[in-house]
């Protein structure tokens, strides 16, 4: 008898006891989500240019212990008297950081789109709608 022969009777009597266990197949939409996902997260992870601005600030002994890349920082980093090649720097890694953020909140709003036409999401968003419902009238009643 050929080996797969053997191997079809064993699966067939292996799937007849039980042994296999059953797999979840995922919709479509949730793999999707999962690349949107890590997408987000390459794009987080991708930012280290924000390293080399802090490099820039160290070798040039300027230190700033706030949020360097919100708009009290980037204040700060505008009003620096730093060289031509410096400035240069710390822009051309701002507009990648500008770029990074721009992509990252556009991969945010798909994620937050999928996530709200989910079945899942819609029957927890109703069920939330409820609970403030019930809630409010259980208050009003005491």
């Amino acid at each position: 008898m050929k080996t797969d022969q053997l191997e079809a009777k064993r699966f067939a009597l292996m799937l007849r006891s039980g042994m296999f266990a059953e797999s979840h197949i995922p919709k479509d939409e949730i793999p999707e989500l999962r690349d949107h996902i890590r997408t987000r997260k390459d794009l987080i992870d991708g930012r280290t240019v924000e390293n080399r601005v802090r490099s820039v600030l160290k070798r040039t002994a300027n230190a700033y212990e706030s949020e360097l890349f919100g708009p009290n920082g980037r204040e700060f980093l505008a009003e620096l008297s730093l060289s031509t090649t410096d400035r240069t720097t710390i822009e051309a890694h701002f507009s990648v950081i500008n770029e990074y953020n721009k992509q990252i909140k556009a991969i945010k709003n798909e994620i937050g789109r999928h996530v709200l036409e989910s079945d899942n999401s819609r029957l927890q968003l109703s069920l939330q709608k409820w609970v403030k419902l019930i809630s409010l009238i259980l208050i009003t009643l005491w």
